[in-house]
Order: C-alpha cells, then sequence, then structure tokens
C-alpha cells in the first residue's frame, strides 16, 4: 500500500513538472544539446575547440564535487520555467533563470521598454563560448551555461546558471533582474481560461540567506502549481563579472538550508570561472 501511494505521488510530480527539463528519467537536453555538451567538455577536437572543459561555463557546472548532498550529481539539461506567468516582471525573472533563449523575446512584450529589451537580448546562451579571444564575450557579449540537478526530495531540482560578462555588463543585468524581481508579488498563470492554469498561484516573499559575492537577490514563492501544492526559491547574485541564478524547486516546500548550500556550491563555481579568466587574461 506504501508502495502504491508513493509511486502516485511520484506520478503525480511527473505530470505537475511536465514542463520544466528532465521530467522523470530522461537523460538529455532535447535535440542532442547535452551530448554536444558532452563532446565540448571532452577535449575533441583541434585548438582553441580542443580546450577541456574547464576552459568553458559549461565545464565549470558539470565540476559537481561540492554539490551538496541530496543532488544528483550527473547535470541535465537547462531548467524551464513550469508557468509562464501573466506578469511581465514575473515573466522576465523566471526566463532570465531558464536562459538567454527566452531572453531574445523579451523586448517584445507589453511593457518591456526597447532599451531594456536590446541590453537582455545580448544575453545568449552558447554551450561552446571560446575562450581564445575571439569568441562571444570578446565581441561584447555575454555567453551563459546552465544545467539542472535532481534532488531526492518528491520533484525537486535546482537549477543553476553562470553568465560572464564584459565592463559593467553584470552590474546592470543584475540590477534589472532584481527591480523586476522586486516588482513581482505573485506568480499567476496566463489568463488562457485552462483549468491548471487557473490553479495556479504563487505568492513571492523574502527568503533570507546569507550574503553571497557583491549583490544578492532571493525571494520564495510558495502556492499552488497545477492545483499541487508547489514551492520555488529564486537566486540571483553578482560577482564581479559574473552573473549567478538559481532555481530551488520542488513539490510542497523546499528547505532553505538546501537552497543555500546550492548558492555557496554555485558561488564557488563562480570563483573557479573567475580564476579561469584571470589565468587567461
Amino acid at each position: 500500500m506504501g508502495r502504491g501511494i508513493r509511486a502516485a505521488a511520484v506520478i503525480a510530480a511527473c505530470a505537475l513538472l511536465a514542463g520544466t527539463t528532465a521530467g522523470c528519467g530522461t537523460e538529455a537536453a532535447p535535440g542532442g544539446k547535452a551530448r554536444q555538451d558532452a563532446r565540448a567538455g571532452a577535449g575533441g577536437g583541434t585548438g582553441a575547440a580542443a580546450r577541456p572543459a574547464a576552459a568553458r561555463p559549461a565545464g565549470v557546472l558539470r565540476q559537481a564535487e561540492d554539490l551538496p548532498e541530496g543532488f544528483s550529481a550527473r547535470p541535465r539539461a537547462a531548467w524551464r520555467p513550469p508557468v509562464r506567468p501573466a506578469d511581465a516582471d514575473c515573466r522576465r525573472v523566471l526566463d532570465a533563470v531558464a536562459g538567454a533563449s527566452a531572453a531574445r523575446a523579451r523586448g517584445a512584450e507589453p511593457g518591456a521598454s526597447p532599451e531594456r529589451g536590446r541590453a537582455e537580448g545580448r544575453v545568449r546562451a552558447d554551450a561552446g563560448a571560446r575562450t581564445d579571444g575571439r569568441g562571444p564575450a570578446a565581441r561584447g557579449r555575454a555567453v551563459r551555461e546552465a544545467v539542472t540537478y535532481s534532488g531526492y526530495g518528491l520533484g525537486e531540482l535546482a537549477g543553476v546558471g553562470l553568465e560572464a560578462h564584459p565592463g559593467e555588463g553584470a552590474r546592470r543585468r543584475f540590477t534589472a533582474l532584481a527591480a523586476a524581481l522586486d516588482r513581482c508579488p505573485v506568480v499567476t498563470g496566463p489568463a488562457t481560461g485552462a483549468a491548471a492554469d487557473r490553479d495556479t498561484l504563487l505568492r513571492v516573499s523574502p527568503l533570507a540567506l546569507d550574503r553571497v559575492g557583491d549583490d544578492l537577490r532571493a525571494r520564495r514563492l510558495h502556492g499552488r502549481l497545477n492545483g499541487y501544492p508547489y514551492e520555488m526559491h529564486l537566486v540571483f547574485a553578482r560577482s564581479g563579472r559574473i552573473l549567478m541564478s538559481l532555481v530551488h524547486a520542488g513539490v510542497a516546500e523546499v528547505d532553505a538550508g538546501r537552497t543555500r548550500r546550492l548558492a555557496d556550491f554555485l558561488a564557488g563555481r563562480a570563483a573557479a570561472l573567475a580564476e579561469r579568466d584571470r589565468e587567461e587574461a
């Protein structure tokens, strides 16, 4: 009987998280992106493309030796929001955690200024970002990499991302995202009339975390997602020219202590990336 109840709960969690990465039991990103990242980090090819994985943001995030206990050390594809919020600012922050593919469309959102859209649209996903002076960063564009770690809790996921910016880009982007997060008091589904959208409401409240990096903004989202109890912690932090993003989510509730340890893990990866950049400068 106990196993049957547990199985039913897992099935419900899979249905709830169908829109997020990994789902239940999948191993790679759609379209083979995870396989491409693995090949890029394996040292295949010649010249600059043959640099070890640690020379790219993807390699830094895939070094999971400091990952907190209770998470799988096998990184999966970048996290995807399980809901498309009705509010533009709430969409903006969830899209930012999800990655640059969403950022490119933000300039067309109602209420988004052209200047903000252009600034945020410069952030792009580049899993094979070159670091030989001829890649996107050298041309004045940010490079980003993100992965997701599955947790042992019911429906638990930790999506982490690093963005390396030229100049003051990381500071400006953090300021814009922190302001958008402050303007997002509640996450609701779009007005589609669908039952799942009507049953989605996550209230946003402050999340107390120890200081990470130079700037930090953290929020707790708690309520119901598609009718199920759900909690999500969102964290943005900046360390020098690197912007960090973290989402820790799960069915019912997630542990703030584990979120703090995830933030510490991500800060360590950011420090490793910064050190690599200093060595290559």
